[in-house]
């Protein structure tokens, strides 16, 4: 194995390097050998190259120099043009902030040196950027020319748009005026037709009266009277009508008295209607706020006979129901409300969540401006959310965030509202914003890297703002590096430079920096390099290839599918590109040596085969 390493590695040398030595001499004794030779002169290729780097990144200082002043020039002749030219300036700003990144690209081949010398000859391109960047300022201050030209000529026409506006507004105004006395007047008269009654306790004469008007309700039958016939109703018309009475006596007692009795009997009249879920909803509400009730172990019998719990709400719903140590915390009906909701919250059903909502809005009515109100309010959104009303979300999340800008589920709200802006709603620019906030204001929450991702995704995916996106995705790596998603962010990042913004060179750059400080996790360490020896093949830098091919299997030995790939294209590159047969013989036999398992092993050995043919 080790002799047809070194063969491998002679056989990049031959390619590469005008020195001819031959195999006696490179294994002899006492003499200098065939690998320190290359290296020799590679590091001689090294300084020349680093020579020249010199120079060039002198040449480009200059360049830089005068284009700063001629960007001065511009910034002094333009500071006077209107408001309409600050557009000019934003493209001045990514001008500079072009020139700084070249800087930076020039720093990082330097430190590339070490690995990877022929690419230290492509420097040249910053030299073609600078002059494309002074092209490109000439172009610019030729189209700010002319649009201060074609403004001057649209200004009559905006002034006459304004006060076509101007008159709108009036009107509007006025219109405004008169539906707000409407709707006034139309207030007190339903605040004067309102049953005030409603929100009060009742006596305890008229709530036992209450009580027993109720029973007798639930137990009349229209069958019994002999009106089904009469009515054309095979089932009891009164459900409906039984169902309404028994919620109105929960809303009078107000959770005093007979509520539990009562809650008890409408979860009967909800299974008696084929409604078991809001059955189940209606047992639970007296095991959590009536624990103390006469019924309430025979509501947590009946609940139990009711759950599927195959479902995940069953098994939710059953565990509660069997462990009743989990509901007690204490006598005090706000906090027994409280963890009923927390349990409620949990549901996954649209029934169960509905239900879920219409307890939060009675315990916001019970217990108006508590402290937990901005708690509800997240909670309530979260519903909505799954329930698919993303504008109620909406809504329940700008509530909070206006009525308690300081609450600690702030972060979540901005989160959610991004993402229902840019997914559900389909607004990527009102996402990237909210993302911005959240950044903003909470730096280092946990969310804070996904975010950044998300939001650089949204610039590339959809705003198609490549330069913004590869800037937070550089800020992704260099603000948040230990994050699971900063490789992530980094592979994007290197894409991006490779694709859309026509750097290749400092997508190699970008690829080493996952190497080196992700290369530990081969999900991440594999990736990175087949993507450094694809862009070395793109650059005609084919010993490159060569070496980050062979790396894979060389750092990762477990990954034996992704090793053989790796020696495959590494066997490729010397034969059909370097033209070393040899060198594609040991490289392949690499496979032959250490994967004897493989389940291509013969298609390899026939591979050999024929490339031993071809030596003769």
């Amino acid at each position: 194995m080790k002799l047809g390493l070194l063969a491998v590695l002679w056989g990049a040398a031959l390619a590469l390097s005008p020195l001819t030595v031959s195999a006696q001499d490179t294994l002899g004794s006492g003499q200098t050998s065939l690998l320190e030779q290359v290296y020799q002169h590679r590091i001689t290729l090294m300084e020349d190259s680093l020579f020249i780097i010199r120079e060039r990144h002198q040449a480009a200082e200059f360049m830089t120099q005068n284009l700063t002043r001629q960007l001065g020039v511009a910034r002094d002749t333009l500071a006077q043009s209107r408001t309409e030219t600050r557009q000019w300036a934003d493209s001045v700003t990514s001008l500079i902030i072009l020139n700084d990144q070249l800087e930076s690209e020039s720093s990082q081949h330097l430190a590339r040196v070490s690995t990877l010398s022929d690419s230290l000859a492509s420097s040249y391109i910053r030299e073609r950027a600078l002059q494309e960047l002074n092209d490109s300022l000439l172009v610019l201050l030729g189209q700010t020319q002319e649009f201060l030209a074609t403004a001057s000529q649209s200004e009559e026409a905006v002034n006459d748009s304004l006060a076509q506006l101007r008159n709108t507004l009036q009107q509007l105004q006025g219109l405004m005026t008169s539906n707000e006395q409407f709707m006034s007047t139309q207030l007190q008269r339903l605040q004067s037709s309102m049953l005030s009654q409603e929100g009060l306790a009742l006596d305890s004469l008229l709530e036992n009266r209450s009580l027993a008007y109720l029973q007798s309700l639930m137990a009349y039958q229209v069958v019994r009277r002999g009106l089904a016939r009469f009515l054309g109703a095979a089932v009891d018309p009164l459900a409906d009508f039984k169902e309404t009475e028994l919620a109105l006596f929960l809303i009078q007692t107000r959770q005093k008295g007979r509520a539990a009795q009562v809650q008890a009997m409408l979860a009967d009249q909800f299974v008696a209607n084929g409604d078991p879920a809001r059955g189940a909803l209606a047992y639970l509400k007296v095991l959590f706020l009536h624990q103390d009730s006469p019924g309430w172990t025979e509501a947590r019998t009946k609940i139990v006979g009711l759950i599927d719990r195959d479902s995940e709400e069953g098994r939710l719903l059953y565990e509660i129901a069997l462990n009743p140590d989990s509901m007690r915390v204490g006598n005090d009906p706000f906090f027994r409300n409280l963890h009923y909701l927390d349990h409620l919250r949990s549901l996954t059903s649209a029934t169960g969540i509905n239900w879920f909502l219409a307890e939060c809005r009675n315990f916001l009515s019970l217990y108006p401006g508590v402290v937990q109100t901005d708690m509800l309010l997240s909670w309530m959104a979260e519903g909505y959310r799954a329930l698919g009303a993303f504008h109620e979300a909406i809504l329940s999340y700008n509530k909070l965030q206006i009525l308690y800008p300081h609450s600690s589920h702030m972060p979540e709200a901005l989160l959610a509202l991004a993402e229902i802006s840019a997914e559900q709603l389909n607004i990527p620019a009102e996402g990237v914003r909210l993302y911005g906030s959240f950044l903003e204001g909470y730096p280092n929450h946990w969310e804070a890297p996904k975010a950044l991702l998300a939001m650089a995704i949204l610039q590339e995916m959809r705003l198609r703002d490549y330069h913004q996106a590869g800037n937070n995705y550089r800020r992704l790596a260099d603000e948040y590096p230990d994050d699971p998603v900063a490789p992530l962010g980094l592979f994007r990042y290197g894409a991006l430079l490779e694709g859309r913004l026509g750097s290749p060179v400092a997508a190699l750059s970008v690829y080493e920096e996952i190497l080196q400080g992700h290369g530990d996790d081969q999900d991440h360490g594999i990736p990175a390099l087949n993507q450094l020896a694809d862009l070395s093949l793109k650059l005609d830098q084919f010993d490159a290839a060569v070496i980050y091919y062979l790396e894979i299997p060389r750092r990762y030995p477990g990954a034996e599918e992704q090793g053989v790939e790796a020696i495959l294209k590494a066997a490729g590159v010397y034969q059909s590109k370097l033209k070393n047969i040899d060198a594609a013989i040991h490289t392949l036999h690499m496979i032959l040596d250490d994967y004897p398992d493989y389940p291509g092993l013969r298609s390899v050995q026939r591979q050999v085969q024929k490339l031993q043919k071809k030596l003769g």
